[in-house]
């Protein structure tokens, strides 16, 4: 691996502009990488935007299949190939995944006012409706989006510049409640909500909801989104499978076909490069979270998804606003 890859070039395609969240962490891992690879190999950054990152993609995906092509690919395109609208130029069953450096585990939940409830069992006998706002379908919403699938009382509401927008519409009583609900989001822009337990979590999904959070808004331990949502086996596994596609977003994906080898070679040299104090301290300073994101979380999942029948491809499509 020494011979195959010294003085070597590898080029890492992003499929967004100068200055993005793909761009950096781009240009961040190309200038840490290279010890990690046997033979030193260089790194050079290539911007092709276009198609909401697709255009790159095309472009690794023709690229000979020798790990010298990569793309950190926008998890926009998963959902898509599963559900069967085929996104031209790519594969996703057949495509070569190294894995993420933007992986987060961390919690997701839907947080109401105190005001309007503090319960889900409290929200289901009231008989209302209760509205949260996001910007798009898909992403930090589709936990509330599921229960309004499933005739339970939610509105999603779209159309929301992002989190400061929906958080201050929550705070003046236009919006019930959020997901942007831990202290990353509510503590630099509503520190007195923490101050005053003006939110509670009703349910959570991805990972239990911290105990320090619970401590610092005064709230009870919700339930788990599955044990209060009616999905049958085939939703809640569409569900899972989107919410894992969208903790992948960033994925360094190559053309199909590289050697098993040179897989081995990138998989541990990108774990290593993700751990580097140097990798790190540059990523903090572009206020980048860091987390690895293993490959075969995603991959793991994808013969199930494969095999989806119309239950769950149109709850998918729902999620995503798909058609």
């Amino acid at each position: 691996m020494a011979a195959y890859f010294e003085g070597q070039t590898i080029r890492i395609v992003v499929g967004f502009s100068p200055g993005g969240g793909y761009d950096t962490v781009s240009r961040i891992f190309a200038a840490t990488a290279g010890k990690y690879f046997p033979g030193n190999p260089r790194f050079v950054v290539a911007n092709q935007p276009g198609s909401g990152g697709l255009r790159a993609l095309q472009t690794v995906t023709k690229a000979e299949p020798n790990g010298f092509s990569v793309t950190p690919m926008a998890s926009r395109f998963i959902i898509p190939e599963v559900i069967g609208n085929d996104v031209e130029g790519f594969d996703l069953f057949t495509a070569t995944m190294i894995g993420t450096p933007t992986f987060t585990n961390v919690h997701q939940n839907f947080c109401v006012r105190r005001d309007v409830a503090t319960t889900w069992e409290e929200m289901k006998a009231s008989g209302k409706v209760y509205t949260i706002g996001t910007s798009s379908p898909g992403g930090d919403a589709i936990g509330p989006a599921l229960m309004e699938y499933l005739g339970e009382p939610m509105k999603v509401i779209y159309g929301y510049g992002g989190t400061s927008e929906v958080l201050a519409a929550v705070d003046r009583g236009e919006l019930d409640g959020s997901t942007r609900c831990n202290f990353n989001f509510i503590e630099p822009l509503f520190p007195n909500w923490i101050e005053s337990d003006t939110v509670v979590p009703v349910y959570w999904w991805r990972s239990p909801i911290s105990p320090e959070w619970l401590e610092a808004i005064g709230a009870p331990e919700p339930p788990y989104l599955f044990d209060v949502a009616p999905a049958s086996a085939e939703q809640k596994a569409a569900f899972e499978f989107g919410d894992t596609a969208e903790s992948m977003t960033r994925m360094f994906t190559m053309a199909p076909g590289v050697p098993d080898d040179v897989v081995a070679v990138w998989r541990d040299a990108f774990k290593q490069t993700l751990e580097d104090p140097r990798f790190l301290e540059l990523a903090a300073a572009a206020s980048l979270e860091i987390g690895y994101g293993d490959p075969n979380l995603l991959l793991d999942q994808l013969e199930g998804a494969r095999n989806f029948t119309d239950e769950g491809k149109n709850l998918l499509k729902n999620l995503y606003g798909l058609d």
